[in-house]
């Protein structure tokens, strides 16, 4: 790779360059390159600490789930999914992996982020995770 080219890796570069796929090689054909993006039903998601958020790159999309730490408690802030991604359930796989993740660092959560509060109410599996065990005491109110 040449220098120049080192200096303005793109987030997608760098992602896939330490993603968990196998490094492609220089001879291969960019068709196959995109084909192995696009086919994949399980996209890499990895936890960018410099930047405070699980990411995961999907076509060409960013979906991120951004956090801060405290000590032992991870705030998660806010999830973004681009429209182009919704509907898929690449949110759900940043929530699951984000939680597996804090559970693995002995973490406590609080769920600012409304999706990773609406994740943690409906399964009663991730409460454990809470800092504070009575958020989900009361019954949620009703829209």
């Amino acid at each position: 790779m040449l220098p120049e080219r080192l200096a303005c890796l793109s987030l997608y570069d760098n992602f896939r360059i330490r993603s968990r796929r196998p490094a492609l090689r220089e001879n291969e054909a960019s068709p196959t390159r995109i084909r192995r993006m696009t086919a994949d039903p399980h996209p890499a998601i990895r936890d960018n600490v410099a930047a405070s958020r699980f990411e995961m790159i999907v076509d060409r999309h960013a979906a991120v789930a951004t956090y801060s730490i405290s000590g032992n408690i991870i705030t998660f802030i806010h999830t973004v999914v681009p429209e182009a991604l919704r509907g898929r359930g690449f949110a759900r796989e940043l929530v699951e992996f984000a939680l597996a993740s804090v559970r693995e660092r002995g973490l406590k959560v609080v769920p600012q982020c409304e999706v990773f509060h609406a994740y943690m109410r409906k399964h009663a599996e991730t409460h454990d995770l809470l800092a504070d065990p009575r958020l989900f005491d009361t019954p949620a109110a009703s829209d």
